[in-house]
């Protein structure tokens, strides 16, 4: 295949393959207790991850609004610190209470520094009951 340049504003130069744009991302992942955003270069290195942990909240605190609120926060200072202007987000889990707090103060943190490209959300499969049935040990 042949590798073409483009121009785009705010980007340098790049070579990129089959006229797609190589952005970083941020990927948003929902544990049990936690809640992590985890921003990843073009060429899969990872920039920064923040967690509520992170952001100051420990215990049965991290699962508040606020903590979502914080970790979002965090994430577009670091996007700024960054200068990176163009991002894809994904979510990689149910997109629920804490994750949409985190989205919107992320959005609204910095709207005027920083724009999504596209976002998605990837959900793994729940297996039905297809799965088979876990082998005791003895």
């Amino acid at each position: 295949m042949k590798l073409k340049s483009i121009n785009v504003p705010h980007f340098k130069e790049r070579f990129i393959q089959k006229n797609d744009l190589v952005l970083p991302r941020i990927v948003v992942r929902k544990v049990k207790r936690n809640l992590f955003f985890t921003i990843v270069s073009a060429y899969d290195h990872v920039i920064a991850s923040i967690s509520c942990g992170k952001a100051g909240f420990k215990g049965r605190k991290k699962m508040t609004n606020m903590g979502a609120q914080a970790v979002g926060r965090m994430t577009a200072l670091i996007l700024m610190k960054k200068q990176i202007r163009f991002c894809d987000l994904i979510i990689r889990s149910y997109y629920d209470r804490m994750v949409r707090y985190g989205f919107k103060s992320l959005r609204r943190f910095g709207t005027r520094f920083f724009k999504f490209r596209q976002i998605m959300e990837v959900i793994k499969k729940g297996h039905n009951g297809l799965r088979k049935r876990k082998k005791r040990s003895v």
